[in-house]
């Protein structure tokens, strides 16, 4: 496995713990049933269903942080309900009766089963109103929502970026888009393109692609009634970092740089380092020491050069016939491609993509939110670069989340395999965007809802 492949590695990893796949949904509507459960087993996680007609249901789990899942093959009969909802990395399937307006069963993903419960709940009020659009960037077409805040305006808004792989407009970005808009932030959603409604290929996109279609979008933000074009930020996690350091380059360039930066667990290495990490993390997990990590650490630089100039791998031939019969060499599960492998030359426009002279340009203030626990981007090394462009001038908050993963999840304190979202994340975010007046005054002013205890 090759330094690109780690990489690729890492997309689906954070797809497991942070996007799950799916479709936005359309235009929300007062007129909802809400179903408000729980999955165990321990403590379990906490799920909602919203039906908006026949066809029309999405899931939001949130102590996960996710929101906008879609739910297919809904059947409820009188006594019974069944559904689904698709993931990157698996289904859910669930299965049950219905009593008095409580549905129980089980339900299976991929290992991972256990009961589940939903109560009949009553509907609350929509916090802002859903807009389909499409955006033209280049030669795709992306499917999009907006999400506008209850009131008048106008509003600050933003574009929501994307992690790595065929993310879309569901999972974390939407349960953020969420937050935010319920603050009176609108936000702009759309899947990746080659992912959900949007044509073209993500595999294929350079950074330079993807930040076309976040400049897209930003203008067509712009030309939004209700909102305030001189207030319009990037938002977004993981591979977002690169694609906001790209795309508000551009925009500065032109004119219109964005007003904010909200970014969790953005990287501010190059994908290079990142995905070199990934085995650093790997071998140290596994009891190896200093030693071994120069040696591994010599053999990945190798790796990269072969990408970078697509062929003269001899020294890296040396290095792996060197390193065949090692302990740590098994351990990395680490198998070189030829230079000139497709992978490869997918992996060359990002391979030294440095953001951090691109944001030193950039006058946008910003808060960086990484996780102390992230073991699939150089968190605290990236924190570190967030405080020297704060050195430099940039108007930067970076805050660290004792234990949280790259998702900004902790182990549940009571136990149970379901991880609970940090609450100090949206908490941050909420005072940030209330504190550099953001987010409308009146919804600063409101208390957010207290947190329910934890499941039992």
């Amino acid at each position: 496995m090759t330094t690109f492949l780690a990489f690729s590695r890492r997309a689906a990893l954070l797809l497991a713990g942070t996007a799950f796949l799916g479709a936005c949904a359309a235009a929300a509507s007062p007129r909802t049933t809400r179903w408000a459960g729980v999955l165990g087993p321990g403590p379990g996680t906490r799920i909602e269903v919203e039906e908006r007609g026949s066809q029309d249901r999405t899931a939001r789990f949130m102590d996960l942080g996710q929101a906008g899942m879609p739910v297919l093959d809904w059947v409820r009969t009188p006594d019974s309900l069944s559904f689904r909802i698709p993931t990157p990395s698996g289904q859910f399937t669930f299965s049950g009766a219905i009593s008095a307006g409580l549905a129980s069963g089980r339900y299976a993903f991929g290992p991972l089963e256990g009961a589940f419960t939903l109560e009949r709940a009553a509907s609350r009020p929509p916090r802002f109103t859903e807009h389909a659009l499409t955006i033209v960037s280049d030669t795709v077409r992306l499917a999009a929502t907006l999400l506008m805040p209850n009131g008048r305006g106008p509003f600050a808004a933003a574009v929501g970026l994307h992690g790595s792989g065929p993310e879309t407009r569901a999972g974390a970005g939407r349960y953020l888009a969420e937050e935010l808009a319920s603050l009176g932030v609108a936000v702009l959603l759309y899947d990746k393109r080659g992912s959900g409604g949007s044509t073209g290929d993500w595999r294929s996109a350079t950074p330079a692609d993807l930040a076309t279609d976040a400049v897209a979008a930003f203008q067509v933000l712009r030309a939004r009634p209700g909102v305030d074009a001189g207030r319009i930020g990037l938002v977004g996690a993981s591979q977002a970092s690169w694609i906001a350091a790209v795309a508000g380059e551009r925009l500065a360039r032109n004119g219109t740089p964005p007003g904010f930066l909200i970014i969790r667990s953005g990287p501010l290495t190059t994908p290079a380092e990142e995905g070199n990490y990934d085995y650093e993390v790997r071998l140290r997990g596994a009891g190896f020491g200093e030693r071994e990590m120069e040696e591994a650490r010599a053999l990945l630089l190798a790796d990269d050069e072969v990408t970078r100039s697509g062929g003269g791998d001899e020294r890296l031939r040396v290095l792996v016939d060197a390193a065949a019969g090692t302990a740590w060499f098994r351990a990395m599960e680490y198998a070189p491609e030829p230079g000139g492998s497709p992978g490869r030359i997918r992996f060359r426009p990002w391979l030294d993509l440095d953001p951090a002279p691109l944001l030193r340009q950039l006058p946008a203030p910003g808060l960086w939110l990484y996780g102390s626990g992230d073991a699939t981007v150089p968190a605290l090394a990236s924190s570190r670069i967030a405080e020297q462009l704060r050195s430099a001038g940039r108007d930067y908050d970076i805050v660290v989340i004792g234990g949280a993963d790259h998702a900004l999840m902790r182990p549940n304190p009571e136990g149970g395999p379901w991880p609970v979202l940090a609450p100090e994340y949206l908490q941050h975010v909420r005072a940030w965007v209330c504190g550099r007046g953001i987010a409308l005054v009146e919804a600063c002013a409101t208390p957010p809802p207290p947190r329910p205890a934890s499941p039992t």
